[in-house]
Parts: C-alpha cells; sequence; structure tokens
C-alpha cells in the first residue's frame, strides 16, 4: 500500500545491499520522484546518507582490518620461522667472518715476530763467529738482562752455544778445557 507522500509525489527511498568486485559489502539507493523538482532533494539525500554509510563502512573496514593484524593464527610462526633463522644464520656468518680476520692478523704479527727474533738470532750467532775467527777471542758475554744476553740463551737452547763460568758464552765447537778470551758485549 502506498502512503499519502508517495501518492503526493514526494521522493521515496529505499536501499538494496550489494556485493561490489572486491568482495566487500555496498549499498544501492534509488527513489522515485513523480515531479522533476523533487529529483535534487533526493539527489542530495541519498548523498547524505551515502557519506553516512560510507564513513560507517570505512570505520567497520578499519576495525575489521585491525582486528586481523592483530590475531594471530597457529601457523604465523611457520612463516618467521625461516626469517629468523636466515637473520641468525647471517650474523653467525658476520661474527666467524670477523674472528677470522682477527685470528689472521694475530697470527701473522706472532710469525713475524718469531721470523724476526730468528734472524737477530742468526745476525748474532754469524757475528760471533766472524769474531772469533778474526782472533778476538771465542767467548761471547753480552750484559746480562739485555737483549743480546736474551737471545744467547735460545741459542744455548738450540744448542749454538754453550754457557761458560762467569756469564759468558762460547760457540760449542771452539770450547778448549785450556780457558778461553772473552768477547765482550757493550750493547744494552
Amino acid at each position: 500500500m502506498t502512503t499519502p507522500q508517495a501518492a503526493l509525489g514526494l521522493a521515496a527511498t529505499a536501499t538494496n545491499a550489494t556485493v561490489n568486485a572486491d568482495g566487500t559489502y555496498g549499498k544501492w539507493l534509488y527513489a522515485i520522484c513523480r515531479k522533476p523538482e523533487d529529483v535534487s532533494k533526493a539527489i542530495t539525500a541519498a548523498v547524505a546518507k551515502t557519506a553516512q554509510i560510507g564513513t560507517a563502512a570505512s570505520l567497520v573496514l578499519a576495525k575489521r582490518q585491525r582486528q586481523q593484524k592483530m590475531s594471530a593464527s597457529p601457523t604465523d610462526w611457520l612463516e618467521l620461522g625461516p626469517k629468523v633463522v636466515s637473520m641468525i644464520g647471517g650474523m653467525v656468518g658476520m661474527i666467524g667472518g670477523t674472528l677470522g680476520i682477527v685470528s689472521s692478523l694475530s697470527i701473522r704479527r706472532r710469525d713475524r715476530a718469531t721470523r724476526q727474533e730468528y734472524d737477530d738470532m742468526w745476525n748474532t750467532y754469524v757475528a760471533i763467529i766472524e769474531l772469533t775467527n778474526a782472533g778476538r777471542g771465542n767467548m761471547w758475554k753480552p750484559v746480562p738482562g739485555s737483549k743480546e744476553h736474551k737471545l744467547a740463551e735460545k741459542m744455548v737452547d738450540k744448542g749454538w752455544l754453550q754457557r761458560e763460568q762467569f756469564g759468558g758464552y762460547m760457540l760449542r765447537s771452539t770450547t778448549t778445557s785450556g780457558g778461553s778470551s772473552g768477547l765482550y758485549s757493550d750493547h744494552n
């Protein structure tokens, strides 16, 4: 049955629920107008109602999206697992690389120091041989605690020199039972 307002030509509006292409729900608004001057009133009313519906719909949609982001499914950790493993693997790789570099530098320094020490011992040993061959004595007495004294002790450990009385050192092949003359080091 029609109402008296509709019979007089006032705009009657109706709404129908629809499904949009993106899967969200929307509404179609339509109005029947019998007089041309009522069309603008119906359009204005429809626009106002659409704005209200649109605002409410966007609020509902935003709330739904927040809930979806906040709710965790039981399988969410499966997506996170490979990322965590990858990140940990990268960190372990970086730490291992850094430790490898530090270790390499440490070994190089140690090897350089060892080579330098051996070179110093060898040069000192050669100098002792040259002094002995030049007739300047066959015993060497470095100042106790000096670098030469420490080198002499290492040469004794290697078997290149032997200790003699009064803190002297001699080449192993020049040791005599009757005594020896001395080579004194004045280096500190």
